[in-house]
């Protein structure tokens, strides 16, 4: 059935797009309802077995094909919404359906529609029927490329996105996926929650992403590219939910990017630039790593507008001594513990090395706070 082509990205960009572009709806299943959705409308299928369930009395239920040449929008209570649609690489066939879906709601309500498509693989643009508009007045544009294994993305019931071996998808449900039986009813895999699962990259996108936008074709159309906000909110969108950097780096070609009023760029979050009193902080990941123990400084540099009040770092070198030693869980060391009765005559060691550990760390968050600062002020 067509559910089995539809994808789900990571909640929080779903909720990205919905507020940049305005979005009433987006097509789902029961299994990967967004938590972040309200209040936007959940839109599934007809035909399937939840559809007939009170349970879901409060979703829009669509038809992707329809029985007549009158393509209708996709709607909610009988009005046009528009609606968020993801397809992954094993769903194409179904491209030409959205292309008329989307064309057919932007007409009707004058929103932009959105579609977001996985390349069949990690290389170049492979589609054999690419989004495009059924019709002059709606022009289908690309805003955001997301490059391969990058983002968690899922299939419809949540979980990973197998190759098929066959032109038609696997009608039958894994026993290791979530699904729906036959009344509806949603049953997880026996090895849900598991803490021995192989953690690997299935679950992030294996193909490059597009996004589309679907808008009318107006000059003064805003909604064919993002504003430098919008950019600045999806980077640090991107920042939040990416996979891990390798480890010789992330090259920029890499990055993720986006159509940003008339030209290409980058979404990286370490590319945008830093504005004073932006929620959105470039620096946001530096400013927690770990500080490289140099010869504490006695006082501030009056050149420095940003730098704090003048502070005499000395009184807190013996902190610094323990700078090898970590605090997992924000439990202090046992050796630590021991110190402190064994050589100390502690009454209470615990108390007392937890104590040491706090200013230890916050005479080191001074320090960095200082150096950042001092680097802030002269970029």
């Amino acid at each position: 059935p067509p559910t089995w082509s539809f994808a789900m990205p990571h909640p929080e960009l779903s909720s990205a797009l919905v507020n940049i572009f305005g979005l009433d709806a987006i097509i789902c299943s029961p299994l990967c309802i967004p938590w972040t959705l309200e209040p936007v409308t959940p839109i599934f299928l007809d035909g399937t077995a939840f559809s007939e369930r009170s349970t879901w009395a409060g979703a829009a239920f669509n038809r992707l094909t329809e029985d007549s040449a009158t393509v209708l929008p996709w709607s909610h209570q009988g009005f046009p919404v528009s609606t968020l649609l993801c397809i992954h690489r094993q769903g194409h066939r179904i491209i030409p359906f959205a292309n008329a879906k989307h064309t057919a709601t932007v007409l009707s309500t004058t929103k932009p529609c959105i579609l977001i498509i996985e390349d069949s693989t990690q290389g170049e643009d492979n589609l054999q029927s690419p989004p495009q508009s059924m019709d002059v007045r709606v022009t289908c544009t690309r805003v955001i490329q997301i490059p391969a294994l990058r983002i968690p993305w899922s299939d419809q019931a949540g979980g990973p996105i197998f190759e098929f071996t066959t032109d038609e998808p696997q009608l039958s449900t894994p026993p290791s996926r979530w699904h729906t039986d036959r009344r509806g009813t949603i049953i997880s895999p026996p090895t849900d929650g598991r803490w021995d699962m192989n953690r690997t990259t299935t679950f992030l996108n294996q193909g490059k992403l597009t996004i589309f936008i679907y808008a009318l074709n107006d000059p003064l159309n805003a909604n064919k590219s993002i504003t430098r906000d919008q950019a600045r909110c999806l980077a640090a969108t991107f920042a939040r939910i990416s996979a891990r950097i390798p480890a010789h780096g992330e090259r920029d070609w890499q990055t993720c990017t986006a159509y940003i009023e008339g030209r290409w760029d980058s979404l990286a979050l370490r590319h945008q630039p830093h504005i004073l009193g932006d929620p959105v902080d470039p620096w946001e990941y530096w400013r927690n790593i770990s500080w490289d123990l140099k010869p504490l400084p006695q006082q501030t540099s009056p050149t420095v507008p940003l730098a704090p009040p003048c502070i005499n770092f000395t009184e807190y070198t013996p902190l610094t001594r323990l700078r090898h030693i970590t605090f997992p869980d924000g439990k202090s060391p046992t050796c630590l513990q021991e110190y402190f009765q064994d050589k100390c005559y502690s009454q209470s060691p615990c108390e007392d090395a937890a104590i040491f550990s706090a200013l230890r760390l916050k005479a080191i968050m001074e320090v960095e706070q200082l150096r950042y600062n001092t680097i802030s002020a002269l970029a």
